[in-house]
């Protein structure tokens, strides 16, 4: 992962993630810390052979958060998430947390957003596959009912400073969580034609646009919780 300075348009940083591909990255609301999400390595055919890895089609499953401070040094923590190829990677406003998303895996797994506690890396605070995380809860994105084409998979969030964190997924669904409670669902914002894949909200976060992979943008007002445009 390089840093680069815009002024002087040369690079100031850089960091390892070991035998893996950066999937995303994700820096802190305060601008300290970066989180690295990973992949397998393995190029194009016509790129060449992959990388010396275990499997160059899947990373090792570990998010790398890194302070930008500091330079050509490793980690400052790890989170190991279980999950082959991320996503997404984000923080909460206040970076107590920071989170995780993937689409499902070869094992079958539900795909779900993973949330951990920073002062804790080895636990997950809502969801963990691992055996070295213990299980609180999952905030899984499963294919509903009538959905024929069984669409699973989590392509974007956002975190509200209000303490909500917003899911969207390949099953046309908006999921809204709050980590604080025992049962962590709030809702779900259904009747998008297609798979979600862009959430942003309005600087007062009154309203939520959601953008799929059609030509439809969705805006929700979270006041009353309608769709309304």
């Amino acid at each position: 992962v390089r840093m680069i300075n815009l002024t002087k348009l040369q690079e100031s940083q850089r960091w390892s993630v070991g035998a893996n591909a950066t999937s995303c990255i994700s820096l802190s609301p305060s601008g300290q810390y970066l989180a690295v999400g990973v992949t397998g390595n393995a190029p194009y055919p016509e790129l060449g052979d992959p990388l010396n890895s275990p499997d160059p089609h899947y990373g090792d499953g570990i998010v790398r958060v890194f302070d930008v401070r500091t330079v050509g040094r490793d980690s400052v923590l790890d989170f190991d998430t279980g999950m082959d190829d991320h996503n997404i990677v984000g923080f909460s406003p206040c970076e107590r947390y920071i989170y995780a998303t993937a689409d499902p895996n070869e094992n079958g797994d539900v795909p779900a957003t993973l949330v951990y506690d920073v002062r804790w890396p080895r636990d997950s605070v809502l969801a963990d596959r691992g055996q070295q995380s213990k299980v609180v809860h999952k905030l899984p994105h499963v294919a509903q009912p009538d959905d024929k084409t069984d669409r699973e998979g989590i392509g974007c969030a956002v975190w509200t400073q209000t303490g909500f964190l917003m899911t969207g997924g390949m099953d046309s669904c908006v999921r809204i969580w709050d980590p604080r409670r025992g049962d962590p669902l709030v809702r779900v914002l259904d009747g998008h034609e297609a798979p979600v894949c862009a959430l942003t909200l309005s600087d007062d976060e009154s309203f939520l646009a959601v953008g799929t992979n059609t030509s439809c943008v969705y805006l929700w007002s979270l006041l009353d919780r309608e769709y309304c445009a």
